[in-house]
């Protein structure tokens, strides 16, 4: 698929965003803040999430290219894959939610100031070889929660949203039997809108449902150009493998044409053992991200840990820690047609508990 098709989902994700803002706005008093970003790519693939998202030292399709880079030559063939992946998201609050008011719709009414909604898509389209990969990817995830008691005092809604789209290009090679080194150049469109509303003020949403364009400014693209340098040292035996990861994300600092805070440099470290025969494989792994603390983040949000278990090649399980919160999947490589289900947990809040999304994602994939 061409980067120009990514660019008309991306903005076709911004709009959806800016009328989410419009339906949920009884606006009588809002914030706004942006650079959402933090430690985690822009892009995560769905089998690494359900192994805690620790993948460094060992990643799956397309996401090689954003994990790190320095993977793609240890391949056992020269060409790892080509084809497209979509996954579609729902969190279990909203899940249960629906599935009360199927029930009883005067449930809805009663969790109306308890609601957390987040939906979302991951879709991309990728060639990766041994030392070359090149790809497009969106990915949006919009998120509305309301609240008993607001910044403000009074009822409130949060809506807030992530949207990343764009194309990447990796390129990697290795330094003798042991070391490799890869890139990856992103071009991206970047919209992460955060905002909180009271609802309050008739009159003002009114105005805004008849005029979107305040708030469809407020969820713009801006456009940036970043890179990542990955590296790898693969030490293999005949039955034991040891891996240890250092990779930089957005070097020098991503910067954007746009109102969008520019993402910070973060240095990334990772360590896996593999435990394999001549078909099945047990990778256990473990990432720490943003050691120097570029976003001032809490221990608990850096950590990543989990497993992936291959068997025959045809079928794989995971589980992990991602940032502290269970993790778990299902993989199946069916010929050409792959699909998956991974359900994992967000903190999207600054302490354990505050703003966590229980997510479900179910993903078909076709390429070989």
């Amino acid at each position: 698929m061409s980067l120009l098709v990514f660019n008309n989902v991306a903005q076709a994700s911004y709009h959806l965003l800016a009328r989410c803002l419009v339906l949920a706005s009884c606006i009588g008093w809002s914030t706004e803040l942006l650079a959402r970003k933090t430690n985690q790519s822009v892009y995560e693939e769905p089998f690494d999430l359900a192994a805690g998202g620790a993948s460094l030292t060992r990643a799956s399709q397309e996401g090689v290219m954003f994990a790190n880079p320095a993977l793609m030559p240890w391949g056992k063939k020269f060409h790892r894959w080509f084809g497209t992946q979509t996954t579609a998201i729902i969190n279990r609050e909203a899940k249960e939610l629906a599935q009360s008011g199927a029930k009883d719709s005067s449930k809805i009414l009663d969790k109306a100031l308890d609601v957390q909604i987040h939906p979302g898509m991951l879709h991309s389209t990728s060639w990766i070889t041994n030392n070359f990969g090149i790809g497009a990817f969106a990915r949006v995830e919009p998120d509305i929660e309301t609240k008993e008691f607001g910044d403000s005092g009074l009822p409130a809604l949060h809506v807030s949203g992530e949207v990343y789209a764009g194309g990447v290009m990796s390129l990697a090679g290795t330094l003798g039997s042991w070391l490799s080194l890869g890139t990856t150049i992103k071009a991206l469109r970047v919209s992460e809108p955060d905002l909180e509303v009271a609802l309050t003020d008739e009159t003002r949403i009114k105005e805004l449902q008849s005029d979107s364009s305040t708030l469809s400014d407020e969820v713009a693209l801006s456009s940036g150009t970043g890179f990542d340098l990955g590296s790898l040292i693969f030490l293999q035996g005949s039955s034991l493998d040891f891996r240890l990861a250092v990779k930089a994300e957005d070097l020098g600092n991503t910067k954007f044409v746009g109102n969008q805070a520019p993402f910070k440099q973060t240095l990334h470290g990772g360590m896996g053992l593999t435990f394999h025969g001549s078909t099945e494989a047990l990778h256990l792994s473990l990432d720490y991200r943003d050691v120097s603390g570029a976003y001032e983040e809490k221990p608990f949000k850096k950590v990543y840990a989990g497993a992936k278990l291959l068997l025959r090649n045809y079928v794989g399980l995971a589980a992990g820690l991602y940032q502290g919160i269970p993790s778990a999947g299902i993989r199946a490589d069916l010929l050409l047609l792959k699909i998956g289900f991974t359900a994992y947990g967000r903190e999207m809040g600054t302490y354990v508990g505050e703003r966590q999304r229980n997510l479900y994602l179910v993903y078909v994939g076709l390429g070989f």
